[in-house]
């Protein structure tokens, strides 16, 4: 996690969590890491939170017989792990846009460990200090 003290009044410091959006500079990359490894756990929860109880995320069986030959995580529990994984950078402080963008192009199966990266592509003038910035896997 990225920490900060700001001080707020002589010899007087608070601790934050996280950057600003002052702090990001377009290109700088911000990898995360430890990462997280997708469990099973993961899978079927997100299928209770979600209704995605699709066969090819929870019946191994089923899934045995389909193309990736194992269950996969639903793209919406790697999002959502994801997501967390850059939570001490990009946060409240630094609001984002460009979700819409997202794309999984491989399957994350039970046992794989996923990192994010961010990279900061450009800061706009916005009264909610908006950043735009994609967030890859990374090895």
């Amino acid at each position: 996690m990225s920490y900060n003290s700001k001080e707020i009044k002589p010899n007087r410091f608070r601790e934050t969590i996280g950057r600003f959006y002052d702090d990001f500079e377009v290109g700088h990359i911000y990898e995360h890491r430890p990462g997280r490894t997708i469990t099973e756990t993961d899978i079927v929860m997100h299928a209770m939170h979600s209704g995605d109880f699709y066969p090819h995320h929870v019946d191994a069986e089923f899934a045995k017989k389909g193309p990736f030959g194992q269950r996969i995580a639903q793209f919406s529990c790697t999002f959502s792990i994801g997501i967390a994984l850059t939570a001490s950078i990009v946060n409240k402080r630094a609001f984002t846009y460009g979700f819409e963008r997202l794309r999984f192009p491989n399957p994350v199966f039970i046992g794989d460990t996923i990192h994010t990266k961010v990279t900061i592509k450009e800061k706009k003038d916005d009264p909610k200090s908006c950043l735009l910035y994609t967030s890859d896997a990374a090895d």
